[in-house]
C-alpha cells in the first residue's frame, strides 16, 4: 500500500485514540494547500492519500457515511484522509470509520466532525480582534493623556515594554524628547507598539514590523512618559502635531498602565492560548458566524483579565422580558448559556439595558442579593468552579449599557467577578466601558455601519467631577458665558443657560421618607460616577453637544443627584426641545433590581441673571443659587412625585392636593414655574 501523502505530524501516534487529532491535522493541511477550495472530486481525494485508482476506497467510505454527495466538502474529505491514514498504518479500515464518523448506532459523536470549522473560524475572528482590540486600547490610552479632542488626529503613539525596575532616567513625569530618540526607541529590538490617529478619526494598529517613517517622527512633536504598574514598566513616546501639555496625573496613569498589560500581556496571551486551543463539536456553524465569534472572544478575553470572573454580553429586546444571551464565558460558541435567554429586568444587565445607565455594586451581599436575585445562580457557579485555594467568597458585579454611535442602548455587557476595592473597581469600570465601546462597534459593524473613534474618545476622558471640581467648573462656565453675553448684546434676549439634573425617586409610595431619598440619591451618585454621559445625553438629544462638547460637564451634588452642564446658551424654544427629549420619568418602568427610579429635570438660569451677576461681581453668589436651586428643585419633586402616586395609584385626591400645595410653597416651588407646570400635568 502507498504511503498516504498528508503531512501529519509525526508527534501524533498513527492510532485511534488520537484520531481526532489527526483529523485536525487533516483539516490544517487542506487550509494550507487548498485555500479558499470548498469541495474536491474523488480522484483529488485519491491523490491526497496516495492511493490513485482505488475507487473502491471511496465507494466503502460512501458506505459508511463518508462523501455521500457527488463532490466531498472539507469535513468529508478530512474524514477521508484520516480513515485513509490510519488504514495505511494497519488499522483495519471498519475500526477507523467507526472512530471517525461514529457507528451506525449513533454515535456518530463520539468524534465530532466541525471542531476543525470552528478553529479556523476563531482564528479568523483572533485575527480581526488582533488589530481591532489593542488598537482601541491604546487609542484609549492617546485620548486620556491628551485633553484637548483637536489634539488626538494625526497623534503616534510608541510603546516599549522595558523589565521591571529599569530606570528610565528615573522620572515619570511627561518631558520631551528629540526625533533622534525616538529613531533608536524604534529601530531598537524587540520592535515597539505603535499606534497611530488617522484624519479620519480611525485608529491604526501597526504590526511588528510595520514601524512608522522617518517622514512621519519628523511630522510630530514628541513627549516621553513612563508608566510603571505590578507587572511592567512601559515607555511611551506621544508625538503630536503641535506642542501639547499631557495629563500624568495618578488616576490617569493608573488608567493607561492597566491598558497597556492588558493590550501588551493579557491580549498577547490570550491571543496565543487561543490560536493553539483545538475545540471538538458536533455543531456545525451558522453562516456569518465569525462575528459573532467576536463577541464570544470579546467575553473570553474579559474572563482572562479577571480570573475567576463570568462575562456575558445579552442583546436587548423591544419587550420587558425578552432579550438573547449573545456570547458568554461560560459557554462555548455553539452551547446555549446557562442563563439563557437573560431574566429580563431581573438581570443587572437587564436593567442596564433597558434604562441605559450602568449599574455597579461593589459588592454582592445583603442586601443587593435580595433586590438583584438571579445574581445568586451565578455566583454559585463561579464558586462550584473556583480552585480551594483562590480565597474568593465576595464578588462586584457591573452591568453597562452596549452603545452604538447613535447614542442609543442596544443590550447590556454583563461582567460577575471577584470584589475590588472603591478606588480599584472605577479604574475597572472605565476599562470594561471601552469592551462594551468595543462590543457596540462589533454589532454595527455587522450591519456595516461606519464608526470613528471619537466614541472611544468620550469613554475613555470622561470624568464625573465631585462637588468642589463641579463649583470650579460651574464658575467658570458662568465666567464664559457672561463674557460671551458682554461681546454679543443680542444674546441679552431670553437665552437660557440649561442645566440637567439626574436625581432617584424611591420605588414605592410606602416607602417614602426624608432618609429613603437621601439613600437613593447618594446610590445614584455612586453608580452615575460611571456613566458615559455624553452618549447618555446624545441618545436623548442628537444635537446636545455639537456645539459645546469641550465646554460641557457633570458633576455631582451629594444627597441630590448628579448635575449635566450643556455648556452653550440655548433660546426658549431650544430649551423647551430639551425639556421634551428627557421627560420627567426617565425610567419609566420598575426592574425588580433596581433600588430607585431615575428622573431628570431641566434647569436654566436666564442670560440676564448671569450678566447682572457679573456686573455685581458676584458669580459665586449665582453659583451658589444653581447648587441652592438643585437641592430645592429635588425636595420639591419629591412632593410633586409623591402627589402623583397618591392620586393616581391610590386614588387619595384630596392628599394628593395638600402635598403638591405645600411643596410649591417651598423656596424651590416659588422660583420655579416650571414645576408648577408639571404640577398642573400631575
Amino acid at each position: 500500500m502507498q504511503k498516504v501523502d498528508v503531512v501529519f505530524s509525526p508527534e501524533i501516534p498513527p492510532d485511534l485514540e488520537h484520531a481526532s487529532l489527526i483529523r485536525e491535522e487533516a483539516f490544517d493541511w487542506l487550509d494550507s494547500r487548498y485555500t479558499g477550495v470548498e469541495s474536491f472530486k474523488t480522484g483529488d481525494v485519491l491523490a491526497m492519500a496516495g492511493q490513485q485508482g482505488k475507487r473502491w476506497l471511496i465507494a466503502r467510505l460512501r458506505e459508511r457515511g463518508i462523501g455521500n454527495e457527488e463532490l466531498f466538502g472539507l469535513p468529508a474529505t478530512a474524514d477521508a484522509l484520516t480513515v485513509l491514514f490510519l488504514h495505511s498504518k494497519g488499522v483495519k479500515f471498519r475500526e477507523a470509520v467507526d472512530t471517525v464518523v461514529g457507528r451506525e448506532d449513533g454515535a456518530r459523536g463520539v468524534e465530532p466532525k466541525y471542531g476543525g470549522v470552528w478553529n479556523r473560524l476563531i482564528v479568523v475572528a483572533l485575527r480581526r480582534l488582533r488589530r481591532y482590540v489593542p488598537a482601541r486600547l491604546f487609542a484609549g490610552a492617546i485620548f486620556s493623556l491628551i485633553p484637548d479632542p483637536k489634539d488626538h488626529s494625526n497623534c503616534l503613539l510608541v510603546v516599549k515594554r522595558q523589565s521591571s525596575g529599569v530606570d528610565l532616567n528615573g522620572s515619570d513625569k511627561p518631558r520631551t524628547v528629540s526625533h533622534d530618540y525616538v529613531f533608536r526607541s524604534i529601530l531598537e529590538r524587540p520592535a515597539p507598539s505603535c499606534s497611530i490617529i488617522a484624519p479620519s478619526l480611525e485608529v491604526v494598529f501597526f504590526g511588528p514590523e510595520q514601524l512608522p517613517s522617518r517622514a512621519e517622527v519628523r511630522a510630530r512633536q514628541f513627549v516621553r512618559l513612563q508608566v510603571t504598574t505590578e507587572r511592567e514598566v512601559y515607555e511611551l513616546l506621544l508625538g503630536t502635531m503641535r506642542p501639547v501639555s499631557v495629563s500624568s496625573d495618578s488616576s490617569t496613569v493608573e488608567f493607561v498602565g492597566r491598558l497597556l498589560d492588558i493590550a501588551l500581556l493579557d491580549f498577547e496571551h490570550f491571543h496565543r492560548m487561543k490560536s493553539d486551543a483545538r475545540l471538538e463539536a458536533a455543531i456545525q456553524p451558522a453562516p456569518g458566524f465569525a462575528d459573532d465569534l467576536q463577541l464570544w472572544l470579546i467575553a473570553q478575553l474579559v474572563g482572562s483579565i479577571y480570573p475567576g470572573s463570568l462575562c456575558e454580553i445579552n442583546g436587548a429586546s423591544e419587550t420587558p422580558y425578552g432579550g438573547r444571551v449573545l456570547a458568554s464565558s461560560a459557554a462555548n460558541p455553539w452551547e446555549p448559556s446557562p442563563w439563557d435567554p437573560p431574566r429580563g429586568l431581573e438581570m443587572l444587565s437587564g436593567y442596564a439595558s433597558r434604562v441605559g445607565v450602568p449599574l455597579v455594586v461593589e459588592k454582592v451581599e445583603h442586601p443587593w442579593t435580595l433586590v438583584v436575585k438571579s445574581v445568586e445562580p451565578e455566583i454559585r457557579y463561579l464558586r462550584s468552579h473556583a480552585s480551594d485555594d483562590s480565597g474568593t467568597d465576595d464578588y462586584s458585579a457591573v452591568a453597562l449599557p452596549i452603545i452604538l454611535s447613535s447614542g442609543d442602548s442596544i443590550g447590556a455587557f454583563y461582567t460577575l467577578m471577584p470584589q475590588f476595592d472603591a478606588p480599584r473597581l472605577g479604574v475597572e469600570v472605565r476599562i470594561l466601558t471601552l469592551f462594551s465601546r468595543m462590543i457596540g462597534e462589533i454589532i454595527e459593524r455587522q450591519t456595516a455601519a461606519a464608526h470613528s473613534a471619537v466614541v472611544s474618545a468620550n469613554v475613555a476622558t470622561f470624568a464625573i467631577l465631585d462637588q468642589e471640581q463641579f463649583r470650579s467648573a460651574l464658575l467658570d462656565l458662568l465666567s464664559r458665558t457672561a463674557d460671551e453675553i458682554l461681546e454679543n448684546e443680542h444674546l441679552q434676549q431670553d437665552v437660557r443657560l440649561p442645566f440637567l439634573l439626574l436625581s432617584a425617586d424611591r420605588p414605592l409610595p410606602d416607602e417614602y421618607g426624608p432618609a429613603v431619598s437621601v439613600r437613593l440619591r447618594e446610590w445614584l451618585v455612586e453608580n452615575l460616577r460611571h456613566l458615559e454621559w455624553r452618549s447618555f445625553v446624545r441618545s436623548h438629544l442628537s444635537d446636545a453637544l455639537e456645539d459645546s462638547e469641550s465646554q460641557s460637564f457633570m458633576g455631582e451634588l451629594p444627597t441630590v443627584g448628579m448635575v449635566i452642564a450643556l455648556g452653550k446658551l440655548v433660546s426658549k424654544d431650544e430649551l423647551d426641545r430639551i425639556r421634551n427629549a428627557f421627560p420627567t420619568t426617565i425610567n419609566r418602568t420598575y426592574p425588580t433590581n433596581a433600588p430607585a427610579k431615575l428622573v431628570a429635570w431641566v434647569l436654566d438660569v436666564p442670560a440676564k441673571r448671569v450678566l447682572d451677576a457679573a456686573k455685581a461681581d458676584d458669580l459665586r453668589g449665582l453659583a451658589d443659587d444653581v447648587e441652592r436651586w438643585a437641592f430645592n428643585v429635588a425636595s420639591v419633586v419629591d412632593d410633586v412625585d409623591m402627589s402623583f402616586r397618591l392620586a393616581h395609584d391610590q386614588g387619595e385626591w384630596d392628599s394628593a392636593l395638600r402635598r403638591v400645595r405645600k411643596a410649591l410653597q417651598k423656596e424651590g416651588g416659588r422660583t420655579n414655574s416650571y414645576l408648577y407646570r408639571i404640577a398642573a400635568e400631575s
